[in-house]
């Protein structure tokens, strides 16, 4: 039995149209937060609220 071109893609990895790979929403979140924390960073400290 054959399996159509989707099952073999699906089954080699290849995400389906329009969805992302695990790699790549991976990647958008190390960078997303890397963006927050040097946000963070470069803030003056009467930006920031206060922790009390």
């Amino acid at each position: 039995m054959d399996r159509g071109r989707g099952a073999r893609r699906a089954a080699a990895g290849v995400p389906r149209r329009g969805q992302l790979s695990a790699t790549t929403e991976a990647l958008t979140l190390v960078v997303a937060v890397a963006v927050v924390a040097a946000s963070v960073a470069a803030a003056e400290p009467d930006d920031l609220p206060d922790a009390r």
